[in-house]
């Protein structure tokens, strides 16, 4: 029945990764791979500040069962993480729950898989720790060019050195050259993670990263002993802006240019190297079109259904940007306003949080060691 505990404990896979590194874009690769080939049923769980998530609305379309954690990372929300995740095993009995971290989680490891580990293994079997990097950006985020004006460097280091996996994104979009050169610069920031090039796009090894969270491996590696509050200058330099709003449009719309136009104006606001994050979806009754925007790299995520979109649709856009948070979100309402004027289309019911996250304290990192 329904709402009872799983006979067995469930599977879980946490995914780590930077902003931008495609955490969201792999969770739906493997779990719509993990669908189609074993018929399995996937749950996810999505994690971010504020409190509209574009990677929740990014799932859902892609009909999976999804949970959220908002307003921090699962460090600081553990019980919530619990809870959503007990939610999940106990009422729609997934194969795999694939949790998704915010991009500047540094310590799953001792403040989420160690408690989960301790506290709940009778519920629970947690694979080994995936860490998402970013082919095209990870000489600079990896603090490779001293020179380097990535938003921040610390931060994706450590994530590297806690991984028990690392799946390199984006590898279409590098030569062999510089795939090999990561490859060896992470090598030593973590010389034991296997490390596993891969491609949204060309579905280069989803199939062997799909098995893998599946598969009986579990997490083994022992927490780092860091002191998390060198990481707290960079979590500070980000803006946060979350806005959603309800979009009519009377005539056919092209949903992609209707978001690059918006994501263009979000750009020309800020240095190119400023821009950690922006993610933007539309969705409508017959399509969903999702694009990423780092740095001056602007992509579409995935396309469902049809480009063109007419009638009344949701408009999401979270952005992690290097900037107070009041010029982040002036970018954002002017951006969407004016492209919204330049292709007839109306936006109603606007909402906009714009901050900077406070410091973070995990729940449960001083209860299990």
């Amino acid at each position: 029945m329904a709402g009872d505990k799983p006979r067995n404990p469930v599977r879980i896979a946490i995914i780590g990764g930077f902003l931008g590194a495609g955490k969201s874009s792999m969770a739906m690769a493997v779990g719509k791979y993990l669908k189609e080939n074993r018929n399995a049923l996937i749950a996810i769980i999505t994690n971010d500040q504020g409190n509209v998530l574009v990677d929740t609305e990014f799932m859902r379309s892609g009909g999976f069962d999804v949970e959220e954690i908002r307003g921090g990372c699962f460090c600081v929300n553990f019980e919530e993480f619990v809870r959503n995740a007990h939610h999940l095993a106990f009422a729609k009995r997934p194969d795999l729950i694939i949790a998704e971290s915010i991009g500047t989680a540094t310590n799953l490891l001792a403040a989420v898989i160690s408690p989960l580990k301790e506290l709940y293994p009778q519920d629970f079997d947690i694979a080994p720790l995936f860490v998402v990097v970013d082919c095209q950006t990870a000489c600079e985020s990896l603090g490779h060019d001293e020179n380097s004006p990535a938003v921040a460097t610390l931060i994706p280091v450590q994530q590297i050195k806690e991984a028990e996996i690392i799946v390199l994104s984006k590898c279409d979009l590098v030569e062999g050259r510089q795939l090999d050169a990561v490859i060896e610069h992470i090598k030593i920031l973590n010389s034991e993670a296997m490390i596993i090039p891969y491609s949204f796009i060309t579905k280069m090894n989803v199939e062997k990263i799909a098995e893998l969270m599946m598969s009986k491996k579990t997490s083994t590696k022992k927490p780092l002993e860091v002191d998390q509050k060198i990481f707290a200058r960079e979590k500070a330099m980000l803006g946060w802006c979350n806005y959603s709003a309800g979009v009519i449009a009377d005539e056919r719309v092209d949903a992609r240019t209707f978001l690059v136009e918006i994501m263009k104006g979000i750009a020309e606001h800020f240095d190119s190297h400023s821009l950690a994050h922006v993610k933007a979806i539309l969705s409508s009754t017959k399509s969903t079109m999702k694009l990423s925007l780092v740095g001056d790299r602007l992509r579409i995520d995935d396309l469902r259904g049809e480009r063109y979109f007419v009638g009344e649709g949701k408009l999401v856009i979270n952005a992690r940007v290097c900037s107070t948070p009041e010029e982040l979100k002036k970018s954002i309402t002017s951006s969407v306003k004016n492209s919204s004027r330049a292709m007839h289309v109306t936006i109603f019911n606007e909402q906009e949080v714009a901050f900077v996250p406070k410091p973070e304290m995990p729940s449960h990192l001083l209860k299990i060691q």
